[in-house]
């Protein structure tokens, strides 16, 4: 069997081993939709209770000196001041953790780590004097103290759980904090945490940045900054608009389902049809900054770019190139039909079936060629 279907203005034609052929789907020169969907209006949601935990380092190496003072007192001194200037803002809680500081390094105490100051709204001054009474003498369970942590938040499932850990030193227990927190990280106990590694060189961080979002803080100056990035970060509004674009690059495409998926726990965060206000605009999505993403734009075939790159406190911007046209398969205009109702299978070129539908459908799909296949029975090969 022979068939011909014309597109582009160009002819494909049938296989010789198969009753297939190619087909050129171009943005170009198919029916494009051009119908913008319905403006989602969703109710206004109630704010989400940000919550930090402060994992603070406490080992006896926190005594050795930094720019003319021990490495402790910088740190107490600094996260002072950090929770003091965060007394005022709403629907935030801070807490604090220590561990090294109940046992002499002596001692190596593998579950030296404990809750100081629980979770409240406006404890700045519980955090400040527990800080005073505190001091840095044992060695480094960090494994242990993160496996604790998940104690620590309250049962909440719709607050924001951050976790920042500051410290100077890897795991000296033995123990896999990269594990932990990945675990903890797929539980939801708390979002991608911070590490900010003081008063260390480089290498120091590779040991660590599988815990999180690793800073290097090897000047007090770097380590005051990094904190307050931090918190930039997590308190800071972060949005995203998609902007979907044809062959030519111009932003028209949409009335696309888009996923934002939760690339640790592998879960979707944000599902939604993509939307172009009167203006042509994108919409804009409010995102949580502090989670990794893999982007799946739900076009036939699928677009999917993982590990996106999103700048937290800003109005991200990601543009994809997705210029679709409309495949109609319609079947010979001879009455009566010889052959019924055909299926037919749409094939990327490497071979993916992008799509199965019956002759007289019409379908959607990337520009670009495919290979159609159709299923009769029983199959002619020529």
């Amino acid at each position: 069997m022979h068939l011909a279907f014309r597109f582009s203005f160009r002819w494909f034609f049938a296989s010789r081993r198969r009753n297939c052929f190619l087909v050129l789907v171009s943005a170009l020169a198919l029916l494009l939709s051009s119908l913008p969907g319905q403006a989602q209006n969703a109710p206004a949601e109630r704010p989400k209770v940000t919550r930090i935990l402060f994992l603070l380092d406490a080992s006896g190496s926190m005594m050795a000196p930094w720019e003319g003072q021990p490495r402790w007192e910088v740190a107490k001194r600094l996260l002072a001041k950090l929770a003091d200037s965060l007394n005022t803002y709403p629907n935030l809680e801070l807490g604090l953790r220590v561990y090294g500081h109940q046992s002499p390094n002596a001692e190596q105490n593998c579950e030296d780590s404990r809750l100081e100051v629980p979770f409240a709204p406006k404890n700045a001054a519980a955090i400040k004097a527990k800080l005073k009474v505190l001091k840095a003498q044992g060695n480094t369970p960090i494994t242990y103290s993160l496996g604790q942590s998940a104690q620590d938040f309250p049962v909440d499932k719709t607050s924001r759980n951050v976790l920042l850990l500051i410290t100077d030193g890897v795991e000296s227990c033995k123990g896999d904090p990269c594990a932990v927190s990945i675990a903890l990280q797929r539980k939801r106990v708390f979002l991608k945490p911070f590490v900010i590694g003081i008063g260390a060189q480089k290498e120091f961080g590779k040991a660590l940045e599988c815990l999180g979002q690793y800073y290097n803080a090897a000047e007090v100056k770097t380590f005051k900054t990094v904190l307050n990035d931090v918190i930039a970060q997590t308190l800071a509004k972060t949005t995203v608009a998609v902007n979907l674009t044809d062959e030519a690059g111009r932003g028209v495409e949409s009335n696309v389902n888009m996923t934002f998926i939760n690339n640790i726990t592998g879960q979707p965060e944000y599902n939604y049809v993509h939307y172009r206000d009167a203006q042509g605009k994108a919409d804009v999505l409010d995102i949580d900054a502090l989670q990794s993403y893999d982007l799946v734009i739900n076009t036939v075939p699928a677009v999917r770019q993982s590990n996106l790159v999103l700048k937290a406190g800003k109005a991200n911007v990601l543009s994809y190139r997705t210029p679709q046209g409309t495949l109609a398969l319609q079947s010979p205009n001879v009455s009566p039909n010889p052959y019924g109702t055909v299926q037919a299978v749409v094939r990327t070129p490497a071979g993916a079936t992008a799509v199965a539908l019956p002759f007289g459908a019409r379908q959607k799909l990337l520009a670009g060629s495919y290979e159609v296949e159709m299923l009769t029975l029983p199959r002619t090969v020529q």
